[in-house]
């Protein structure tokens, strides 16, 4: 059915069911109760995607959001922080052919100026609260959820641990690449300093 004013495909977004997580992002809802990239994808840019009357309007709106609609390859993905989900993925009208149809062809939003981060306590973060350096703040399942709190400061000492001993590799790791350099400098020298006539 044709959009009357704009002559192009009208998606009804009544009559589009939301798109189910899969796969990996389905495996992080059972395993921790958090929404996926995905899940924040579908439930947050459908609507955003669906609206959208121009390529300036969606990306801005989408930026707002803390999201971002790329071209990549022959698709399209939606960024989610920093993570990349493939728009087919959020919702059969977000792949890059159907906006195509609907929108006119693709415009990057490198025409679109950059939000400005408000600064809280030395931080970046966006509009939603998010800290665009250390991608999407998890969001539980359902509002409430029993443990959450507890599972979110467990997280964040695990992360802290996991990049204190990040850091320590990466320190062992260098100190190993220049001893070993040294030493083959050295075995070097002593192989060519003799009397080769």
């Amino acid at each position: 059915m044709l959009d009357r004013q704009t002559q192009r495909p009208q998606i009804n977004p009544a009559r589009a069911p939301l798109a189910a997580p899969r796969g990996p992002a389905q495996d992080m809802k059972i395993q921790t109760g958090q929404k996926s990239a995905q899940r924040i994808a579908i439930e947050n840019a459908v609507p955003i995607l669906a609206q959208a009357g121009s390529w300036p309007a969606l990306h801005s709106r989408l930026a707002a959001a803390g999201m971002a609609y790329h071209r990549k390859g022959s698709g399209a993905v939606v960024q989610v922080g920093d993570v990349l989900v493939k728009a087919s993925d959020v919702a059969r009208a977000a792949s890059l052919s159907a906006l195509q149809k609907r929108l006119g062809p693709y415009q990057p939003p490198q025409d679109i100026p950059a939000l400005e981060f408000p600064q809280r306590a030395g931080e970046r973060r966006d509009v939603a609260g998010h800290d665009p350096r250390r991608g999407l703040a998890p969001q539980p399942l359902r509002p409430g959820q029993p443990g959450w709190e507890a599972y979110l400061q467990l997280r964040e000492v695990q992360q802290a641990a996991k990049a204190h001993d990040t850091l320590a590799l990466q320190h062992r790791q260098a100190h190993q690449r220049t001893a070993l350099a040294d030493k083959l400098r050295a075995e070097r020298q002593a192989l060519l300093s003799g009397d080769w006539t």
